[in-house]
């Protein structure tokens, strides 16, 4: 089984976090080219639905590699295993059926995204099998801070799945093309399942109380809300009826 010291492994997790930092700058200035946002110049194209599909399942099967080579468990950490099974089941086996039909996604894309979920994959794995403090105690310990995360993380599934199906009855209704979706946090702001997506990332980072944790939720921001940004600004550029008071991602705020 492969395993690294725990001190190389804080050190992974500083670069890793750099490396988000940069990943946010970056995608202000280039929006990832999927979506509203997909241009030529990006390489073959992959189906949308199998795209997500090849792009989401390395950090479910990462996850569960790591987690059946570690056993036997404490268990907090089959809790964790549950939390994570139940976002990446949903992202790597339902909602490639939302977006069946969808526009197509450069191969580039799906490449980076298999090497952001392997990695993401493998850190958040080896925190919780190989590196928390939760290993040492027996049953299901449960505090303040893991009842706060996971009130945070189911919130925030919900939302991001429920907005998910908000945009796919708007397809199912008016066809493929975009449009202004109503109801819900739409109502506030132009991309809650981004929004759901933060949140529910942050709900794990305090339910885990890692490092690894906060740092992929620091990837979730650093992804999410240029993405958000820039599909907000395409809205308003597109729909000239767009609602003015919607924000981008953070209802009243951004």
């Amino acid at each position: 089984m492969f395993f690294i010291s725990e001190p190389v492994f804080r050190w992974v997790l500083i670069g890793w976090a750099l490396i988000a930092v940069v990943a946010f700058f970056g995608l202000l200035l280039i929006p990832a080219p999927y979506g509203r946002h997909l241009r030529s110049g990006w390489g073959l194209r992959v189906p949308s639905g199998l795209n997500w599909f090849i792009m989401e399942s390395p950090a479910l099967l990462v996850f569960l590699v790591i987690f059946v080579q570690s056993l036997p468990h404490s268990g907090i950490t089959w809790w964790y295993c549950v939390l994570w099974s139940q976002h990446y089941g949903y992202r790597s086996l339902v909602y490639p059926w939302f977006v069946r039909g969808s526009r197509s996604m450069p191969v580039t894309l799906t490449l980076g995204g298999i090497a952001y979920n392997m990695v993401n994959g493998f850190l958040q794995s080896a925190s919780v099998c190989w590196f928390g403090t939760h290993l040492h105690g027996e049953g299901l310990t449960v505090d303040a801070a893991m009842i706060a995360g996971c009130v945070l993380f189911f919130t925030g599934f919900l939302i991001h799945v429920y907005a998910d199906m908000q945009l796919q009855q708007l397809r199912k209704s008016h066809g493929p093309d975009y449009y202004v979706p109503h109801g819900g946090l739409y109502r506030l702001i132009s991309c809650p399942n981004y929004f759901g997506e933060v949140i529910e990332w942050i709900g794990w980072a305090m339910l885990t109380w890692s490092p690894a944790g906060v740092v992929f939720a620091l990837w979730t921001a650093a992804n999410l809300i240029p993405r958000a940004l820039t599909s907000h600004t395409w809205y308003r550029d597109r729909f000239a009826d767009y609602p003015r008071d919607r924000k981008a991602i953070l209802p009243f705020i951004l």
